[in-house]
């Protein structure tokens, strides 16, 4: 009885000891804000125009996850893929986040959710304005922070990408036909009483 009891004891322990120590509130707190403030600095980077650095920080993992609008990006490339497409037309645009909400869900995993406005402008085209809600995930990743998965949702989609769809270039285009030249007013010949 003493072996088996000895034999459970020390299974126990081992359990025990296996377990990461549970995080205290204030180690949320402070994990969460440190990940609030790597977020809160890629979008100031992307409003000063440098959406590389932002990238960077996208795992490119098979298993990451990429979505805006609808539209799932089967890896990080396809995502600077669409930028660089898109960014030659775009003339501004700016994120204003409305929040910076975080959820620890461990030691090294924290979603990140941020409601926000933004406005764009694309050469041709009126300046657009919406709003929507962009969430992703943060792991750590050999002491990096690294996004495994995005979801972004604008309102109005549609109208969102009517206005951020840089104007097709035209080739060669044909001068607009002039319209006929119009005939002088005939003159009345009646006389005037």
């Amino acid at each position: 009885m003493r072996k088996l009891l000895t034999v459970g004891s020390l299974s126990v322990l081992a359990a025990c000891a296996s377990q990461p120590a549970a995080m205290t509130d204030a180690s949320k707190k402070a994990l969460g804000d440190s990940v609030k403030a790597v977020a809160s600095a890629m979008v100031d980077a992307m409003n000063k125009g440098d959406m590389n650095s932002g990238y960077t920080m996208y795992s490119t993992s098979a298993s990451a996850r990429y979505v805006e609008n609808g539209m799932t990006y089967p890896n990080v490339d396809a995502m600077k893929k669409m930028n660089a497409d898109m960014g030659p037309a775009m003339e501004n645009m700016h994120i204003a986040l409305d929040a910076v909400d975080d959820v620890v869900l461990g030691p090294d995993a924290v979603l990140i959710t941020s409601p926000f406005h933004m406005t764009a402008k694309v050469r041709g085209k009126p300046e657009w304005k919406g709003q929507g809600v962009w969430s992703g995930v943060f792991q750590r990743n050999g002491g990096k922070w690294e996004i495994i998965s995005t979801h972004e949702s604008i309102q109005h989609p549609d109208q969102m990408m009517a206005a951020m769809t840089p104007v097709p270039a035209k080739k060669g285009a044909a001068k607009p036909a002039m319209a006929p030249a119009k005939k002088p007013a005939a003159k009345s010949t009646a006389k005037k009483k």
